[in-house]
């Protein structure tokens, strides 16, 4: 039988007692992507450039950024 990491993930989220494990899965990926904004692509000119032609983060990401950056490492 083959099993995808997926299957683990979500197995991990569900014995975890998360409320829901769908809201609970999607705020650890997000959380992933706003930390390598933050830790990799911030300092890259190109990725800043595209980010403010796009118009910027919607109010919840970019409130979960001033979170997530204020957050000792």
């Amino acid at each position: 039988m083959s099993v995808d990491i997926t299957y683990f993930r979500i197995e991990r989220i569900i014995r975890s007692g998360a409320e829901c494990f769908l809201c609970a899965l999607e705020d650890e990926i997000e959380r992933k992507y706003i930390d390598t904004y933050l830790s990799e692509l911030v300092m890259d000119t190109k990725a800043r450039e595209k980010l403010v032609q796009s118009g910027g983060f919607c109010n919840h990401h970019f409130l979960q950024n001033a979170s997530d950056g204020n957050k000792t490492r």
